[in-house]
């Protein structure tokens, strides 16, 4: 018979197999081997969330916990990134741990809680079809089998994104998408285990999905396809964009004075969605195709310094274009070369 820490070890091997043979599943690590199987009932908890208990599938001594809620701005996001990340440190016999995204970007936890405190192992189901399985046809917790995307090969400017953490890759056996993993605004290591700051770092995750997909939407950046958020192993929020890749070149400084008409012409359009992108330069700005725009025009990207205009700040296109970069002035672009 198999000692629990071999089958644990198998069980890991097979999914890093699996992993290597069909691409990297978003918000899916090699310990999320959980699948969610019959609710059970509910259990009391403070107001404004919701817990439901589940089966795990193909594991009867386990249960899963699943606390929700309903959120309405960036704040009360923030508040319940907070509260579900003190939930899951002061849960007891705690045996994997993750929040997640629910379609509108709310914060879901999971807890998988072992159901018999006197038995400790928690790998009956370690056989390597039911691992495949869990994978191919049923998802994991943050991960549903009906999420297609996964990460293929890194890409962009590495050099820049080694301050953040933030990443660029194409998509696995789909190179007409780039999936952007977003860390809001540092490495994982240097976020504070503070739970306050965690929130902040989850409303501002919130907010570049919120803009990026907005500015996909009126066409002034690429198309959004799916978004999501969840928590690294250190429970510390990661973001996932996935986008339409932008095939063809960043605008030189002589490029950016040829097409100085059609740039205004799309920050006009920020302005009018009431976008302020916040870090307009040369790099951020790109011509060339995607594959639902097969003609070659410009866009603007990156919209990880975003925020709103307020109505009271609108007072005229030149608003927009000025607070955008302080090489604006007159209304006339003077953009910052990187």
């Amino acid at each position: 018979m198999l000692s629990r820490r071999t089958g644990l070890k198998r069980r890991r091997r097979t999914i890093k197999r699996i992993v290597t043979k069909h691409g990297y599943p978003l918000c899916t690590t090699k310990k999320d081997i959980y699948t969610i199987n019959k609710e059970l009932g509910e259990e009391e908890t403070e107001e404004g969330y919701n817990i439901h208990i589940y089966s795990v599938l193909d594991n009867e001594l386990l249960r899963i916990k699943r606390k929700t809620t309903t959120a309405k701005t960036v704040q009360s996001l923030e508040k319940a990134y907070i509260n579900m990340y003190n939930w899951i440190k002061t849960s007891e016999n705690v045996i994997f741990a993750r929040i997640c995204s629910d379609e509108n970007l709310n914060p879901v936890a999971f807890i998988v809680v072992n159901n018999d405190i006197n038995n400790n192992s928690t790998d009956k189901a370690s056989k390597n079809n039911e691992v495949k399985k869990i994978f191919q046809e049923h998802g994991s917790l943050c991960n549903k089998s009906n999420i297609e995307y996964r990460m293929g090969k890194q890409i962009g400017m590495k050099e820049q994104m080694e301050e953040s953490e933030d990443a660029l890759y194409v998509g696995f056996n789909n190179k007409d998408i780039i999936i952007k993993k977003i860390t809001g605004g540092g490495s994982p290591q240097s976020h504070s285990n503070n739970s306050k700051d965690i929130g902040k770092v989850f409303g501002d995750i919130y907010k570049e999905i919120k803009f990026s997909k907005k500015a996909g939407n009126i066409y002034v950046g690429p198309r959004i396809l799916y978004s999501t958020i969840c928590s690294d192993k250190y429970m510390k929020p990661v973001g996932y964009l996935v986008m339409e890749r932008i095939k063809g070149h960043y605008l030189n400084k002589k490029e950016v004075q040829k097409e100085s008409n059609n740039i205004h012409e799309l920050i006009d359009k920020l302005y009018t969605a009431r976008i302020n992108h916040g870090d307009l330069h040369n790099r951020n700005i790109m011509k060339g195709t995607t594959i639902s725009n097969p003609e070659e025009r410009i866009w603007i990207i990156d919209y990880g310094d975003a925020n709103l205009i307020s109505e009271k700040d609108k007072s005229g296109p030149h608003y927009a274009v000025s607070c955008m970069s302080e090489k604006y002035k007159n209304g006339k672009m003077k953009i910052v070369y990187v």
